[in-house]
């Protein structure tokens, strides 16, 4: 019997589909509001179909002029998400959205995400994952999400394995990291207060 890895699963899948994307927002730095987060989205969302070399729909441009043109507008949420985003993630079959510090924003603010990101992945076929604290309970937020606890306290060798390898990799001649006591340094720095992130 001849099995395939998840890899060749995912290449094979991903031949099949149109294209995909991968979108990241960090919500810590240095706008934490979810307006700063849609524009960044809508941003990467853009950028991957100029790279794939896919029009973007005239409607969608009329959008995004209406939204943001020279009038330097200030748009509603509601805006931005009905007439641009979702229609924009609709050019991919495979959206993934990958969110980190929402537990770094204002209660106000979590409260808004939530409320959008529900109404999108209800009209938007994506995989949405979210970093945060174990403060922020995202699984009240989203009924029947797989949720990853990972302990800060014992994941301690990969950040050091992870440290070690960047390191090697900037420590050649000519290099960042060429001096071998000014590689110390950092490493002892950067394991010092990494704390588990």
């Amino acid at each position: 019997m001849c099995r395939t890895t998840i890899v060749e699963e995912c290449l094979a899948s991903n031949q099949r589909k149109k294209p995909s994307v991968v979108l990241i927002y960090f919500l810590g730095h240095p706008d934490r509001s979810v307006m700063a987060m849609f524009r960044s989205l809508i941003k990467q969302l853009i950028a991957a179909l100029i790279a794939q070399s896919r029009p973007i729909e005239a409607d969608i441009r009329d959008s995004l002029e209406d939204a943001f043109g020279e009038d330097n507008r200030r748009p509603e949420i509601d805006q931005v998400v009905n007439e641009i985003l979702r229609p924009l993630l609709k050019s991919f079959d495979d959206v993934t959205v990958l969110l980190d510090g929402i537990d770094e924003c204002e209660q106000h603010e979590q409260n808004l995400m939530w409320m959008w990101l529900k109404l999108i992945l209800t009209t938007a076929s994506l995989r949405l994952l979210i970093s945060c604290q174990d403060d922020v309970d995202v699984g009240l937020q989203f009924q029947g999400i797989d949720r990853i606890r990972m302990d800060l306290n014992l994941n301690g060798d990969d950040i050091n394995i992870y440290i070690e390898e960047q390191i090697a990799q900037h420590s050649q001649p000519g290099q960042l990291m060429e001096d071998k006591d000014f590689r110390l340094v950092v490493k002892d720095i950067l394991k010092s207060t990494a704390k588990g992130m």
